[in-house]
């Protein structure tokens, strides 16, 4: 409301700022006309008095010459004429309609361009505010425009930003029909989470399903082993599979600090021990190749990385290295990380992978030929461990004799 009054006042301050020098002009305008008359008065008195000195009129006739100018100078009574007055006269009623275009066209553009909402109901809600706007135009392109998938997950997202889990969730059900994303698990694992935000103290089999089906995919989706856990409680009463699940998702890292600390109060709630976490000093990798590599591999460069045992992971740790010759060896250390700080979990299996390239500098990822990789459980990463991975041939599938008739 404040705001309100201030910008009032300050309409009006800047409509007086505009009027005062149209005000003055007018009344130095309409003293001008006489001032401009005295100037004449006493020249031509002068003049008169020159020409009585020069012998040119008569010094009998002055005052009567004197009388006679005064008389045509000020005609009309000695008020300014009307003539020379009527300009400003016109002046005088031009003012009053600007300043009233003024005043009416600045409240007008304000309420139009202007930011009020954050006056008059506070930036938050100003804000939401023009979100829901914004959210309503996306909402008419995608009725125009129904197979954008980009388009209904953007608009998926925001409803969530604002609440709205109920049409989030309409709007992942959507995207899952949509050709190409048909059983996504990142998908599912989205809308499991709209339908349990919906009514989180009324948790189902049918939500519990959506997630198993998730975990069945992806076993380290961290959305679905944390609604997963959830659900394992609220709705199996299993609670060795809920602290399984919260365990997982420790150990997989990566979380926030706020959201790790919750995950282990669930599990120290339900009775069960932190898993054991840690970050190792190094991971030797002892490289070589089959005999019959010895002319195929040569130069070129080596990826060397760690990661989950999940084909669809990423790397925790990798390194890209120039190769001269083998046996090579590689040692990984935290430097290495992909992201921040990544902590190792005894519970979990880890692939160990190599990956050889001829190519060499930014390019080399693209043209990897031969890879070879490990499992190992995570306590076998305790220490300064090295471990073997060699190249070898490629061996051809051999081809079934058809069966005899």
């Amino acid at each position: 409301m404040m705001f309100l009054v201030w910008a009032v006042l300050m309409t009006a301050v800047a409509a007086g700022i505009v009027a005062w020098p149209l005000r003055r002009a007018r009344r130095v305008s309409g003293t001008a006309d006489a001032d401009f008359k005295r100037s004449l008065r006493k020249q031509t008195l002068h003049e008169l008095a020159d020409e009585v000195t020069g012998g040119d009129l008569d010094a009998a006739e002055l005052e009567l010459a004197r009388q006679d100018a005064v008389r045509n100078i000020d005609s009309g009574g000695g008020g300014p004429h009307p003539e020379s007055t009527r300009p400003f006269r016109t002046a005088r009623t031009r003012v009053w309609p600007f300043l009233l275009l003024f005043l009416v066209a600045a409240p007008l553009l304000f309420l139009a361009w202007g930011n009020w909402r954050s006056a008059v109901l506070g930036v938050r809600s100003a804000s939401r505010t023009e979100l829901d706007r914004a959210i309503n135009r996306f909402a008419a392109h995608l009725k125009r425009h129904p197979a954008d998938l980009a388009g209904w997950e953007l608009y998926a997202r925001a409803q969530i930003m604002t609440g709205h889990y109920a049409k989030a969730a309409r709007a992942y059900a959507t995207i899952l029909k949509l050709p190409g994303t048909a059983g996504s698990p990142s998908v599912l694992a989205d809308y499991g989470e709209c339908l349990v935000l919906q009514h989180p103290d009324l948790l189902n089999a049918s939500e519990n399903a959506i997630f198993d089906r998730v975990l069945k995919r992806r076993p380290d989706n961290s959305k679905a082993l944390w609604y997963g856990g959830l659900l394992a409680l609220a709705v199996d009463h299993d609670r060795d599979l809920a602290l399984r699940r919260f365990r997982h998702l420790l150990e997989l890292g990566g979380l926030p600090p706020a959201f790790a600390l919750l995950v282990e109060e669930r599990i120290v709630g339900l009775g069960g021990h932190l898993p054991v976490l840690w970050v190792p000093h190094s991971l030797g990798f002892r490289i070589s190749r089959a005999p019959g590599l010895a002319r195929k591999i040569r130069g070129g460069t080596l990826f060397v990385l760690v990661r989950i045992d999940n084909p669809h992971s990423p790397p925790l740790w990798v390194r890209q290295v120039p190769l001269h010759h083998l046996p090579e060896t590689v040692r990984l250390n935290p430097s290495d990380a992909m992201r921040g700080k990544v902590r190792f979990g005894s519970g979990l299996r880890y692939r160990l992978e190599v990956r050889w390239s001829p190519l060499s500098g930014a390019g080399a990822l693209r043209g990897v030929r031969y890879t070879v990789s490990r499992t190992v459980t995570g306590k076998a990463l305790k220490g300064r461990p090295v471990f073997a991975l060699r190249f070898r041939v490629p061996q051809l599938r051999a081809r079934t004799a058809p069966a005899a008739r």
